[in-house]
């Protein structure tokens, strides 16, 4: 896979696995440590999914991630529902990928009313379903 990395990022990353690496702790301790070893940007994805999370939070139903890749975003999900909402038994959280990446769009794609192209979504109507 095509890294989006500069050489800096890429040596930073080095250094944080060296760090990590050659610590003496066990490993459950360097877990229960992770912001130790892991970027800001990290960190601040998560926290992000946090607050992004607490808005759900009165809302009903199931959180859906299309496209898990190594399941950062979907377990951080499952792990907030824990968190946040024990008593909640009927949220589920669904991932789903195609552990292959997507194909470019076919004939069939094209068949239908409106003109579909790569890397093009278009919402065409939408009801209000948040009632």
């Amino acid at each position: 896979m095509k890294s989006f990395k500069t050489e800096v990022e890429l040596e930073v990353g080095k250094s944080l696995e060296n760090i990590f690496v050659n610590c003496p702790d066990r490993i459950e301790t360097k877990l229960e440590n992770f912001p130790k070893y892991v970027r800001r940007q990290h960190l601040k994805r998560f926290l992000a999914m946090y607050e992004i999370f607490k808005l759900i939070l009165p809302v009903k139903g199931s959180i859906v991630e299309c496209g898990v890749f190594r399941g950062f975003s979907v377990m951080a999900w499952a792990k907030l529902s824990a968190i946040l909402e024990p008593e909640n038994l009927t949220r589920r959280i669904y991932g789903f990928d195609s552990f292959g990446g997507f194909p470019s769009v076919s004939d069939e794609d094209r068949a239908g009313a409106g003109v579909a192209a790569p890397g093009i979504f278009k919402l065409q109507a939408t009801t209000n379903c948040w009632n």
